[in-house]
């Protein structure tokens, strides 16, 4: 019997990206962002992690980005 639906490796993008965009990222501890950020950062593994914060600069010492298009040219 065929197996219905799309093959596996077509959900492989949702359960194991190459690249994240934390949109919010902060500096400052008490605020989900921040929270969200250090610990993308600290289980990246291989993927990329990308911080979006409006005023961009730097949020837990990486570079942050004021948009997401502009963290996509990166």
């Amino acid at each position: 019997m065929r197996r219905q639906g799309p093959p596996i490796h077509a959900l492989e993008a949702v359960f194991s990206p190459r690249t994240v965009a934390i949109v919010g990222a902060s500096d400052d501890a008490a605020k989900w962002g921040h929270i969200i950020a250090r610990r993308a950062l600290s289980s990246r593994g291989d993927r990329t992690v990308l911080l979006v914060n409006r005023r961009g600069g730097d949020v837990l010492g990486e570079p942050a980005y004021p948009s997401a298009a502009a963290a996509a040219e990166g």
